[in-house]
Order: C-alpha cells, then sequence, then structure tokens
C-alpha cells in the first residue's frame, strides 16, 4: 500500500515539474507527505538501513504506527480531501488581496532592512562566536537557532517581493548575500532544513516563471546537487563516511526519527476523535520576540499539557502528532478545510501578492510536518504576514506609493 501511495505522489509531483505546471502547495505537501510519512512506513516494512545507528530504537517506537497504518492512511486520505475541499471553496469564495500588502517596497526601505537584519546578525554572531563550526552534536543550541532562522525568514520574505517586483537595488542585493552567509552559519549549527527554506522559495518563484522542459531539467539538475551537497555537509558533520548508504541514511533519517514521535502518540492515546487546541491557539506566545520575552517557549502551551502524551526523544514533533493532539481526527477535517482554505485565497490573490504564497510553500514540507504548530504559526502568520504587513504599511507612510507593475509569472494551467 504504501509502495503504491509513495509511487502516486513522485509520479503527481514529477509530472507536473516537467510539464512545466506552477508548483506551490500541493506539491510541497506531497514531498513533505513522502518524507515524513511514506518513507518511514516502507523503511520499516523493508527493514532498511537497519545497521545504522539509532534505526533499532526508531523501529521500537514505530512499531505502534505501523500497527495502525491502515488507520493512519486513512487518517491522510480524509486530510487530503478536506484540504483539497478547502481550496476549492478559496477558488470560488476568496477575494483578491488588497490594501498595503499589494505594492512593492521602496528601494530604500529596503536598504534599512538590510543594514538592521546586517547589524542583528553581527550582534547574533559575536555573542554566540565560540557556538560556530564546532562539528557535530546531538544538542542544538534552540534559542540561536531560533534567532537565525528568523533573520533568515525575514529576509527571505523581503528578497521574494523585491525579486516579484522586480526592484533588485544595493539592498536586495545585501539580503541575498546575508541569506547566504547565514545558512552557512545555520549549516555549522546542524539547521540545514532552515537553509532549505529560501532554496525551496526561491526555486518556486523561478520555476512561475520558467515553463519549458529543457530550463526545468537543468533547474533539477542544480537541485539535485544542492541536495547532494546538503547530504554531504550532514555526513561530514556527523563524521561518517560517504558511502551510498549513508548519505542514504542521513536523507531519510530526518523523517524517520521525526515519526518516532507519531509512533510515540499512538502508543499513550491511539487516534483520537476530538482534542484541546491549547497548543496550536498558545504558539501565539511565540510571536513575542526573544528580546522582549527571552524564555517564552516556557510560558507556550504543549500537547502534553492538554492530557495527550508521548514521548519525541530527538524533539521533532510529527505533523501527524501535533494534527491529532491539538484537533483529534474530526477537528483535524475541519483544520485541513481551512488551511487548504487560507492558502488557497493566497494562491488565487493577483500576481502582485504571489511572494506571500511562494513564501508559505517553502514551509510546507519541511517546517509544517517536523517543527509543530508554536513554530510554524510564527513563521507563516507572524515572520511572513505581520512583520511583512509592517514593513509595507510603513512604506507606504514614509514614501508615496509607487505604481510601477510588478513581474507578474506567466498563467500555468491547473
Amino acid at each position: 500500500m504504501w509502495l503504491a501511495i509513495l509511487c502516486l505522489l513522485s509520479v503527481f509531483v514529477a509530472d507536473r515539474f516537467f510539464r512545466g505546471k506552477l508548483l506551490g502547495d500541493t506539491e510541497m505537501l506531497a514531498g513533505g507527505a513522502i518524507l515524513y510519512i511514506v518513507l518511514p512506513f516502507i523503511a520499516f516494512e523493508y527493514n532498511w538501513l537497519t545497521d545504522m545507528p539509532g534505526i533499532e530504537n526508531w523501529r521500537e517506537l514505530f512499531q505502534n504506527a505501523y500497527d495502525l497504518g491502515g488507520q493512519i492512511a486513512a487518517l491522510c486520505l480524509g486530510l487530503t480531501m478536506s484540504y483539497i475541499f478547502g481550496r476549492k471553496i478559496a477558488s470560488v469564495t476568496a477575494a483578491k488581496l488588497g490594501s498595503s500588502m499589494n505594492r512593492p517596497i521602496s528601494k530604500s526601505l529596503v536598504t534599512l532592512i538590510a543594514i538592521g537584519l546586517w547589524s542583528i546578525w553581527v550582534a547574533i554572531a559575536l555573542l554566540n562566536r565560540a557556538s560556530f563550526f564546532q562539528g557535530y552534536s546531538i544538542e542544538y543550541d534552540t534559542a540561536l537557532l531560533g534567532n537565525l532562522a528568523t533573520v533568515n525568514l525575514v529576509a527571505l520574505a523581503v528578497v521574494l517581493s523585491c525579486r516579484q517586483y522586480k526592484r533588485k537595488g544595493a539592498g536586495y542585493q545585501s539580503l541575498c548575500g546575508l541569506l547566504v552567509i547565514n545558512s552557512i552559519a545555520l549549516l555549522s549549527l546542524g539547521g540545514r532544513l532552515y537553509v532549505i527554506i529560501p532554496v525551496v522559495a526561491i526555486v518556486l518563484q523561478t520555476l512561475s516563471m520558467v515553463r519549458s522542459t529543457a530550463s526545468r531539467v537543468r533547474l533539477f539538475a542544480g537541485l539535485t546537487i544542492i541536495v547532494t551537497v546538503l547530504l554531504l555537509v550532514g555526513a561530514l558533520r556527523i563524521g561518517g563516511d560517504l558511502s551510498p548508504d549513508f548519505l542514504a541514511y542521513i536523507g531519510l533519517a530526518e523523517g524517520m526519527f521525526t515519526s518516532m514521535s507519531l509512533g510515540s502518540f499512538v502508543e499513550h492515546n491511539g487516534i483520537p476523535m476530538l482534542s484541546v487546541p491549547f497548543n496550536f491557539f498558545g504558539s501565539i506566545v511565540n510571536f513575542i520576540p526573544s528580546a522582549i520575552l527571552a524564555d517564552k517557549a516556557a510560558f507556550v502551551p504543549l500537547i502534553q499539557d492538554s492530557g495527550r502524551y508521548f514521548d519525541s526523544p530527538l524533539g521533532a514533533t510529527h505533523l501527524l502528532v501535533a494534527v491529532l493532539g491539538n484537533f483529534g481526527w474530526l477537528g483535524g477535517l475541519l483544520f485541513a478545510t481551512v488551511l487548504g482554505w487560507t492558502i488557497g485565497g493566497v494562491r488565487k490573490v493577483s500576481p502582485r501578492g504571489w511572494w506571500l504564497y511562494f513564501y508559505l510553500c517553502s514551509l510546507l514540507p519541511f517546517m509544517f510536518f517536523r517543527d509543530g504548530f508554536s513554530i510554524f504559526n510564527k513563521a507563516a502568520l507572524f515572520n511572513g504576514c505581520i512583520v511583512m504587513w509592517f514593513i509595507v504599511a510603513l512604506d507606504g507612510a514614509l514614501w508615496p506609493r509607487i505604481s510601477a507593475q510588478p513581474g507578474a509569472p506567466p498563467k500555468h494551467s491547473q
């Protein structure tokens, strides 16, 4: 069953990629489902990588999820259909994005943003200079990773806006440089998934303007090289060899170890019909900047606080755990519908607002599937929407409205 699902999802994504279709939320969700849901079940069933570190412990915990494979597959199908239903509603009801979000940012403000973000980055780097390039460690400095990831996400949102509206001045180039330098710093700390997010966003935005098969084949080759380099960095950071088996382990371990939380959750809770979303709505505390509330994580309710116990040995929270722990399967169907309506509404927006769509899509294949709602909501709603709304509104107050037309992507068939 899971092999058939893998083939179906892979063919769906590959077909849309090579036939010049617009890639967005559905393709990113399909990719995340392959990595975090489908491949762990296949790896368990066919005993992949059994001689690699940590796999024995993973199999022990994931056994519980594997035993409920049929129910989990049915849940995933229900969530998928609900999401598609939400998108269909959005295609009929969603209005175009208006007001101040529907305009480019002036080059002057982009330059000021670049100066501000670079200043913040330098301060963070100097205060934490002993933490970089220290080799592999099972422990992560989550506060440092979070601060650098926030810099990356805000810089990315501004860069996407500048690319969309073809406003590429010195500030834009400086922010692109910051993305590169900050990504290297994140890689040294083990935050390669936060490096992939800007790559995904920029690739999606580029694909919206590239339809020829030959160009997409070249882009696919470039992406293959990038993924290979990230796998090599991961292997070298751990101190392992560069054999195909070990590189496969580096690539699959992320999804497999994240699924440990799913195995633990269903062991203790089964698949509940309803849950109380304390964690989901309590994630608003995470919107408060760390400079104001340094220990804000202590005030964000955990899923366990609502009585849904589970263990996550490596810290990641599987998407199905986040959904079941906050809403249950029945509430999860409603959540998926609302999510589909929201992202589908952004997708329907005039091309001038598509930078936000690509930004949100870049969060879906990784962060959405493994970081829980407290992190995802902050990245999507605060960094992507609230901060950018403030930036664009400030620009409108300080500089006259810019009437230049944006670089609209071509229309794609759906």
